[in-house]
């Protein structure tokens, strides 16, 4: 069950606790910012972006590309070219972010191995 909080959704049962697999299928950037910003409310499992998925498997809506172009995993052209405005506007969108999120995740990660590089010390 995902129950509206006061500033964020959380995904909390009562009788169960936190769930342990979370799906999230909001479309980019969407997802991406909802499950950045419950990230830190959740108690351990797993987030999976999933995007165009249940669309696809569900059969409702979304055309899957010829089977040679998913062999060959060029599905994303296959979707550029059958509505260039709205996927170019988000190619561009994730060429554009892109590099300011991997400096971001990069500065975080080398913080937590400094950090745990000082604990280990202290531990010795």
């Amino acid at each position: 069950m995902v129950r509206k909080n006061t500033k964020m959704w959380r995904c909390h049962d009562d009788r169960r606790g936190w769930s342990k697999i979370i799906w999230v299928a909001l479309r980019a950037p969407k997802q991406e910012r909802f499950m950045n910003k419950l990230l830190p409310y959740l108690k351990g499992g797993v987030m999976l972006g999933v995007g165009a998925v249940f669309k696809f498997y569900s059969g409702t809506d979304e055309k899957r590309c010829p089977k040679w172009i998913q062999k060959h995993h060029l599905e994303f052209v296959y979707r550029i070219c059958q509505d260039p405005k709205k996927q170019l506007k988000r190619c561009f969108w994730i060429l554009a972010t892109l590099p300011k999120l991997y400096f971001e995740e990069r500065k975080i990660k080398n913080t937590k191995s400094k950090e745990h590089a000082i604990l280990s010390a202290h531990r010795s």
